[in-house]
């Protein structure tokens, strides 16, 4: 770990990394400091330190995207130490949404200060990329084709559309009679052959445990719904409440996947007699 010195203690406000004079031997200036990604570089630029108050330090800068890509968020850990390399003090950092060649605020507000040891003074800072998470583009193909995702027999047509969050389906019925979907029967399978079972788009998450009511769709008509999978859905605290997570990745995960399928199991009831259709998307390729 590289630790990064400054001059004068946070008592003095301004701990400037571009001005810092007394640096040990080997130690960087932080006119610009990058950080290596699996994309490429983000670079942190006119890094700063001052001190609101006697036992706080706050931070300004500016985080540029110098990728490609489009990231969601970034994180980064900020350590503070005193002369005796005693950590003082440390925050997570958050960076959202940062498209290619721009920039944003990087630790500013008073949300981001970070609270230290009471009297400690601070005398050197290390600052290291978390992780992050940039948009990407699944192109799927069924059956070989990417132009109609869609499987259609003389009794029904399906359209199944994927989603970072959820999978779209829109259902024909080509009968002159009422088709079901039994949706306690339905079931996903994920990209590492796992089988979830599915609540339909609108589900109170609350209730993603209980007995599904069946769709109906009358002669001749359609009907559009979601899907996702069951325990994608987590109860997290009093304070966030329920969550689902992305069906699929963003990148750098999402390019791990090229290659793989996902799929869905839908039970219908035509003609009073039940039919299991398989929907099986092939993840030709991620873009970014």
């Amino acid at each position: 770990m590289t630790k990064h010195f400054v001059a004068a203690t946070v008592s003095a406000l301004l701990l400037t990394a571009c001005a810092a004079p007394q640096h040990p031997p080997g130690a960087q200036q932080w006119h610009t400091k990058t950080f290596q990604t699996d994309a490429g570089p983000l670079a942190l630029e006119n890094f700063s330190f001052y001190a609101p108050s006697s036992i706080s330090v706050a931070m300004n800068g500016t985080l540029r995207n110098n990728t490609a890509k489009h990231w969601r968020r970034t994180s980064f850990s900020v350590d503070l130490f005193d002369r005796q390399h005693a950590k003082i003090g440390n925050k997570i950092v958050f960076v959202e949404d940062i498209a290619p060649g721009a920039a944003r605020p990087f630790g500013q507000g008073i949300e981001n200060e970070i609270a230290t040891t009471y009297g400690a003074k601070m005398d050197s800072f290390d600052i290291k990329y978390l992780g992050g998470v940039y948009d990407v583009n699944y192109i799927f193909t069924l059956d070989g084709s990417a132009a109609d995702q869609s499987i259609s027999d003389s009794k029904v047509k399906i359209r199944i559309t994927p989603s970072r969050e959820n999978l779209g389906l829109f259902l024909t019925n080509l009968t002159s009679e009422t088709i079901r979907i039994d949706w306690s029967q339905a079931a996903y399978v994920d990209t590492a052959g796992i089988s979830h079972s599915v609540i339909r788009g609108g589900t109170k998450f609350i209730d993603k445990d209980r007995l599904a009511v069946p769709t109906n769709i009358a002669p001749h008509a359609s009907v559009n719904e979601t899907v996702l999978p069951s325990d994608y859905v987590t109860y997290v605290s009093a304070n966030v409440g329920w969550s689902a997570q992305p069906l699929l990745p963003d990148g750098p995960k999402a390019e791990a996947l090229k290659g793989k399928d996902i799929a869905l199991y839908l039970p219908l009831l035509i003609d009073g007699k039940a039919k299991t259709y398989r929907l099986e998307l092939h993840i030709a390729n991620v873009r970014s």
